[in-house]
């Protein structure tokens, strides 16, 4: 894909949050409290699945009650308290780079977060990471109530939009989510934090590396999704 006449491929480019852009501490500390699971991909496929972080990730349960099922179904060596201490601080900050990228991408294209997340994290990426005005449009599970891999949530982005998938770029750093996305028609590709980004956008030729240059027409509008 390039450039063509000046013309993007995308109208909207949507970044999932922990992995690409916002670097986490979770998966080394899940893997040290869970003796069952020896790698970030059986841990994330675990965790995708499980009942305690989908009710919890979909804003249907409290912290308390996501900490005790969690410690019940991951069978792991800690208290509620302590737990919660925990992944409340998972999000380390954003990646080197972060800010720069997505004030440039911004001048040309809409942005998105789609993520999975809760009550805890976000309320630390709004306070602390100055991050969220960077996005035309946000769709935090714990308050869509939509979860990714599932189809309906892709489905729902893009129509909350107005975009059509295949016009959508989407970067998350787990393959399942990734596959999700292009189930629904969308180009999706699984990176590894910021550097990442910026390679697969070069890659695609929406990034000029020297220097980074995006080229297009921003149409922008602003949007928090909510439940049907």
């Amino acid at each position: 894909m390039d450039m063509v006449n000046g013309n993007p491929p995308f109208d909207l480019i949507l970044f999932d949050l922990g992995g690409v852009i916002i670097e986490l501490a979770g998966v080394q500390q899940m893997l040290t409290w869970s003796d069952h699971l020896s790698s970030g991909d059986g841990l994330w496929e675990q965790w995708l699945s499980s009942r305690a972080v989908r009710d919890f990730e979909s804003g249907r349960s409290t912290p308390d009650c996501f900490a005790d099922a969690m410690i019940t179904e991951f069978n792991l060596p800690v208290s509620p308290k302590q737990f919660l201490a925990e992944f409340t601080r998972w999000p380390k900050g954003t990646y080197a780079g972060t800010k720069a990228l997505l004030t440039q991408l911004s001048k040309s294209f809409s942005l998105g977060v789609l993520s999975n997340t809760n009550e805890l994290h976000w309320q630390r990426i709004n306070s602390e990471m100055n991050l969220i005005h960077f996005f035309d449009w946000t769709f935090p599970s714990h308050l869509t109530g939509r979860l990714k891999p599932d189809q309906g949530t892709f489905r729902h982005a893009a129509e909350a939009t107005g975009c059509s998938p295949d016009r959508i770029l989407f970067f998350d750093d787990n393959r399942i989510n990734v596959n999700g996305a292009r189930t629904t028609g969308m180009t999706g590709y699984t990176v590894a934090g910021v550097s990442g980004v910026n390679q697969k956008l070069s890659d695609l030729g929406v990034l000029d590396p020297n220097p980074a240059k995006p080229v297009g027409t921003k149409w922008k509008s602003q949007f928090i999704g909510e439940p049907n």
